[in-house]
């Protein structure tokens, strides 16, 4: 091919039918307007033949885009326009627009061609737009006020391949609930898969005690984590805690926030003794209301309710506790003991007392199987008896476990064991003569009781009988088989009734006379000479005994025989043996003779004699007896 672009092509032979195609690129210089070429064919014994061929040249505009899109190339005539139109990826942003080589300004969106002479080239570079973000995060969600919270700052560029954030700053301080302990940050960041070198981040503290700091790191690719951790201490009381970190870059100069939050939670600790109690409760939010329900074991008592170490009024909290807006960890502690089961016994020495007894009582309080305290004994007479002077309490016999104490309205014992007994002796004396009771009462009460155990004793007071008895017989002397008839009367002289009245009747001489048993009458009825008695004769009345007594022998004698009168509650004495004896009982005597009869004079014959015998001069009374005897004799024929 020649320089002038004109060539031969030659060939031994064309036979008939045969063709030949020759093709070759014409290039025409720039600003041409029209080319034009012919072509000859010739050969031997061939006439020359041309052929004549024009084209109008086109012009070529080159397009190139990276990270975008770009119009595609382009063919124009000398002459023409040509507009390229460009625009980036999503994430991406101009670098710069190169045409025939040369770096273009102020063309951001499409660039246009003029008056094409030539070819040309554009070229349109977009870089990835920096993304970076920030994000803090705490350890976990819940905190009690003096935890320590872990928390943590991640910063990263997300942008697109290639993007890179420069002049990264980050920023915290303290805020309200926490202190970040400032001798605790690290900061890191993770090597550059997409650069061959990079740098590391640097800490600076501003001021410790508010906790601000910041962390600068040069630039960061999408390839990089930076990660800044610190702890954070809760101070105080609060609800949510929130911490907010800064992020700037150069590209944002303006604050990129992070709020990491947590919540501070509370718990109710509960703790029971002897009961049942809601079991604790955790991680309470602030300002919430708890409700803490309890309840005793069977026979048992409520004792304390502590809240928060300190013991508290039970009165209006005896089943539930309500911690009202909490902002604080609580605790609780009921305490339930098991219900006192005292026993109580009183007692006296007997059961009926006259004027001038000494009643002599016993208290006994048997404590159960459970702890007791604050047990309170009492005793209480009737007030309206000892106010009338029927009983005086004896203050100086009062004695408790058998040591003397002073009188005192209750006693009070601070605590007693199980099983545990004490005994409370006192005496009183009976000041008036009359029927009458006296009913007193003791009662224990402990801690946890609600109500007092409670026993009462009443004794008797009776009347000192007021018996006036009389005997007499029908008459003054008798003979012997004569029928001595006897009355004795008992009358009762007091105010009230006497009870169990009997009668002693006794001859003072043995074998003089003998009782007739189915004579022997109490008030018309006959009974048994051994029981003359009524169960009761009331006040005024009268108690009537009769009987007869056969004179037994033929004496001259005086028969002396007493009747005594007891009944209930009268005064006695004890005798050597331990017995009861009245003392000073009413007592009459009757006094009667016994005669004995005359002997009349009788004749006795025996032969010529008769003796005539005369008895029968009693001098000096009973004393001395002159017996004269005659005798005549007659001679007999």
């Amino acid at each position: 091919m020649l320089a002038t672009g004109k060539f031969n092509v030659l060939f031994d032979e064309f036979r008939g039918g045969d063709q030949v195609t020759i093709k070759f690129k014409s290039v025409f210089e720039k600003n041409t307007e029209k080319v034009e070429n012919d072509a000859d064919a010739t050969g031997d014994n061939i006439e020359k033949i041309t052929a004549h061929a024009e084209a109008t040249p086109k012009y070529e505009v080159i397009t190139e885009v990276v990270n975008g899109t770009i119009s595609p190339n382009v063919e124009v005539k000398k002459g023409e326009n040509a507009k390229i139109e460009y625009a980036p990826n999503d994430g991406y942003k101009l670098k710069k627009v190169t045409v025939d080589g040369n770096v273009v300004t102020d063309h951001p969106e499409n660039y246009d061609f003029t008056n094409i002479s030539d070819n040309h080239k554009i070229k349109v570079e977009y870089e990835a737009i920096p993304r970076p973000t920030i994000t803090k995060s705490f350890d976990k969600a819940n905190y009690k006020v003096g935890d320590v919270i872990k928390a943590t700052v991640t910063v990263k560029e997300t942008g697109n391949a290639g993007a890179v954030s420069h002049g990264v700053l980050v920023t915290d301080a303290n805020q309200t609930g926490f202190k970040i302990k400032t001798d605790t940050i690290k900061a890191t960041v993770s090597k550059s898969t997409e650069r061959t070198s990079s740098d590391e981040p640097k800490v600076t503290v501003k001021d410790a005690d508010k906790g601000i700091f910041e962390v600068g790191l040069d630039s960061i690719d999408t390839s990089q984590t930076l990660t800044i951790t610190y702890d954070m201490e809760i101070t105080r009381e609060s609800g949510d805690i929130k911490n907010k970190a800064n992020l700037k870059t150069t590209e944002y100069p303006k604050d990129i926030p992070s709020e990491a939050t947590g919540k501070v939670t509370f718990d109710v600790a509960t703790k029971v003794t002897g009961g049942k109690i809601t079991p604790p409760v955790n991680d309470v939010p602030f300002g919430t209301d708890v409700v803490i329900n309890y309840t005793p074991d069977e026979n048992h008592y409520l004792e304390k309710i502590s809240i928060d170490g300190k013991e508290v009024k039970t009165d209006k909290i005896e089943k539930s506790y309500t911690f009202k807006k909490i902002e604080n960890n609580h605790k609780i502690e009921v305490v339930y003991k098991k219900l006192p089961t005292p026993k109580l016994e009183k007692k006296s020495d007997k059961v009926d007392y006259i004027k001038g007894d000494v009643a002599k009582y016993t208290v006994t309080l048997t404590n159960g199987d459970a702890f007791a305290e604050n047990v309170v004994l009492k005793d209480v007479f009737e007030k309206e008896k000892i106010d009338a002077g029927v009983m005086q309490l004896d203050k100086d016999s009062i004695k408790i476990d058998g040591k003397k104490v002073n009188y005192a309205e209750s006693y009070n014992f601070e605590k007693l064991e199980a099983g545990q007994k004490v005994v409370l002796t006192y005496e009183a004396k009976v000041l008036k003569d009359e029927d009458n009771s006296v009913r007193n009462e003791a009662s224990v009460i402990a801690k946890g009781m609600d109500k007092e155990i409670k026993v009462n004793n009443t004794v008797k007071i009776h009347e000192i009988p007021k018996l006036k008895i009389e005997k007499k017989s029908d008459k003054k002397s008798y003979k012997v088989n004569e029928i001595a008839k006897y009355t004795i009367t008992v009358r009762n002289d007091g105010k009230f009734d006497a009870h169990n009245v009997s009668v002693k009747d006794k001859f003072a001489q043995e074998g003089l006379m003998e009782i007739q048993k189915d004579t022997v009458m109490v008030n018309g009825k006959a009974v048994s000479f051994d029981k003359l008695s009524v169960e009761s004769l009331k006040a005024g009345d009268t108690m009537t005994i009769t009987y007869s007594a056969k004179v037994l022998k033929d004496v001259n004698a005086e028969v002396v025989n007493t009747a005594t009168a007891t009944a209930d509650y009268m005064e006695y004495v004890v005798d050597g043996n331990g017995n009861k004896v009245v003392k000073n009982p009413p007592t009459a005597t009757n006094k009667v003779n016994i005669e004995k009869t005359p002997v009349k004079p009788s004749l006795v014959k025996t032969g010529d004699a008769t003796r005539v015998l005369s008895y029968g001069v009693i001098l000096l009374g009973s004393a001395l007896a002159l017996i004269v005897t005659m005798r005549r004799r007659k001679a007999v024929k």
